[in-house]
């Protein structure tokens, strides 16, 4: 990537967390179970966040993209596991709440 192209991926991810606010959660796009998730509540925060968010993302699911949501805090990390069949079928199947 050229550094144009850094400074204005930069500022468009600084404009759209202005648009949605702080403090907010950085995620990983491709994957689950927390990893590559992180905490911003600054500026500085988040371009920390997305750095390291990016290559944890990118180690364990082969994708580095993340993606910005809004935090609600105080909050709990909760995962909902839907267990399917062999025929991506989940008819039947009770889901459960896991709190990390």
């Amino acid at each position: 990537m050229s550094l144009s192209r850094a400074i204005v991926a930069e500022s468009a991810l600084l404009a759209e967390a202005e648009a949605l606010g702080y403090p907010l959660v950085v995620k990983s796009h491709a994957g689950g179970r927390g990893r590559g998730t992180a905490l911003a509540h600054t500026a500085h925060d988040l371009l920390a966040a997305v750095r390291r968010s990016s290559v944890q993302a990118q180690a364990a699911y082969r994708n580095g993209q993340i993606h910005l949501e809004a935090a609600i805090l105080p909050s709990r990390y909760i995962e909902v596991p839907k267990p399917t069949s062999a025929h991506r079928s989940s008819r039947g199947v009770h889901s459960r709440i896991l709190y990390h």
